[in-house]
């Protein structure tokens, strides 16, 4: 596959020389070669005999494709709650072995946790262990997500990473219960060609051709190395692959979603709160956590949960992966007993936080405490030894039994900023937008990109600063770090010339993007 084989060689590039765009179409199809994983709901609400449709729905396509070892492979990924790989891109090698394994698919009957599908997708369905073929070879990724309900995770996050990892994202909404601006989110653009939606099962059939054209809308264009042996390829304008002669490297935009994190959950576990409600706050925590990438690297995420005393449910960095931080938010047992939140948040303080390994000064620090009444014990000192300690708090109070000046002395200041109430737990559900918005300010630009050059040492990133001096041109605005220098143009300069450290985390998406657009050919 690209990357064992490959060699490390130092590249200086133009970008307006070595960036190439290239859409066209071609007249058959099932001529053209592809990596195809479908991602299939099989939560409770698809029911067994529309299951089946969808099932009908696969084999359709796959008679319209040419299977075979230089033609297309197909791989099935079925989610509801959990995801599984019901067969990966290199197991079946005919159409008929294909079909057959479609047929013996069983329907899973759980829940909807569309994005944990789509990190599936991107982690491991189009990975060279499971078959995946490499983009520069020309062999384009594709995917259809078929669904029928409102994800009970985030999906916009995955969604865009499975977009700049070069995946074709083909989105099939089912029925009145799924949620627009989600599938909007999922699909690939232009959404007129990758974002479909029927009333019922029945008319998946309507899809099929439609699906069958589009396959072949969009191709990386190849052979276009430049001068110094760089190759820039784009399928669309927010994202990049770069290639030198020799070496394979991945163009993507980190953000707040990379950044160095200790983040620590503190759930109030007490009598109050009741099984049912402590279900929700689980989904919700799995939801504000797939927001960040998980690992040494980048986020580690805790969980205490409390009643008389704290427990220790997840301790700090135990997981590597989101995959494996979610199967075990979601084993967490509901405790029951009183509400001791001031011990919990000093339990977080000596026993938690402090067992991160990485400098103090390295990463951001956060505990979130989510309760639903008043603590039987102080929490005001215990809330201020945390902060001395450089740990930022966030108070989550739920239902009207919660102290809001209790929980003004555990948040930190503003209390606009970092306390919120609602009514009871289903409304925390409502919040999660803003926790993670919340959670990703205030990150200073130039930190975290000294942070992804130490990390990425030898990768790319193509960034973009508005010029501080209107007489500079525009290439100088144009700013690509390789190995830890910045080219402008054709002028190599420090690192210490970079001006964005103005820019918060937040904004540099939308930074990035406009960037694109400016160096894309007109």
């Amino acid at each position: 596959c690209c990357f064992e084989t490959c060699f490390p060689v130092v590249c200086q590039l133009t970008i307006y020389y070595l960036l190439y765009y290239s859409v066209f179409a071609v007249d058959k199809c099932g001529d053209s070669a592809m990596d195809l994983v479908f991602l299939l709901d099989g939560s409770k609400s698809v029911l067994p005999q529309n299951f089946e449709k969808v099932k009908d729905f696969v084999n359709g396509i796959v008679d319209s494709i040419s299977i075979g070892r230089q033609g297309s492979r197909v791989g099935v990924v079925q989610y509801s709650s959990n995801v599984r790989t019901e067969f990966t891109l290199d197991q079946h090698r005919t159409k008929e072995e294909i079909k057959e394994a479609v047929k013996r698919i069983s329907y899973m009957q759980e829940g909807t946790a569309t994005g944990r599908a789509i990190r599936h997708l991107i982690e491991k369905s189009f990975s060279g262990e499971e078959g995946a073929r490499c983009l520069s070879l020309g062999v384009r990724r594709v995917a259809i997500v078929v669904t029928d309900g409102r994800s009970a995770d985030d999906v916009t996050v995955p969604a865009r990473a499975a977009h700049h990892a070069g995946i074709v994202l083909f989105t099939i909404g089912v029925t009145g219960s799924t949620d627009e601006t989600e599938l909007r989110a999922m699909a690939s653009q232009p959404h007129s060609q990758y974002l479909h939606h029927v009333d019922d099962f029945n008319l998946l059939e309507k899809v099929k051709l439609q699906l069958a054209g589009g396959q072949c809308k969009l191709r990386l264009c190849q052979g276009t190395v430049g001068n110094h042996g760089m190759e820039f390829q784009s399928v669309e304008a927010e994202r990049l692959k770069c290639q030198c002669r020799l070496s394979f490297f991945s163009l993507s935009l980190s953000g707040c979603r990379t950044a160095p994190n200790d983040l620590v959950f503190i759930l109030d576990g007490s009598f109050s709160v009741g099984p049912e409600n402590f279900e929700i706050v689980k989904s919700w925590i799995v939801n504000i956590s797939s927001s960040f990438e998980i690992g040494n690297k980048f986020t580690q995420v805790g969980v205490i949960q409390y009643s008389d005393d704290p427990l220790l449910e997840i301790p700090l960095g135990k997981y590597s992966s989101n995959e494996d931080l979610m199967k075990a938010m979601e084993a967490i047992e509901y405790m029951g007993g009183n509400t001791r939140t001031g011990k919990a948040i000093t339990f977080g303080v000596k026993d938690v936080f402090s067992s991160s390994y990485r400098a103090a000064n390295a990463v951001t620090k956060v505990a979130i405490v989510l309760t639903d009444g008043k603590s039987q014990d102080d929490v005001k000192d215990y809330a201020e030894e945390a902060r001395k300690k450089k740990i930022t708090l966030f108070a989550i109070g739920v239902g009207d039994e919660t102290e809001e000046f209790e929980l003004q002395a555990i948040a930190n200041k503003p209390s606009s900023t970092y306390v919120f109430y609602v009514e009871d737990y289903t409304g925390i559900s409502r919040i999660r937008e803003v926790m993670k918005q919340k959670l990703c300010e205030g990150k200073n630009f130039s930190q975290w990109l000294e942070h992804l050059l130490w990390r990425n040492l030898g990768q790319v990133s193509l960034l973009h600063t508005p010029s501080n001096n209107p007489s500079k041109t525009k290439n100088n605005n144009k700013l690509v770090i390789f190995n830890l220098r910045l080219f402008v143009g054709h002028c190599c300069v420090q690192l210490a010339a970079v001006f964005a450290h103005k820019y918060t985390i937040n904004s540099l998406y939308s930074i990035f993007c406009e960037a694109l657009w400016d160096v894309l050919p007109t």
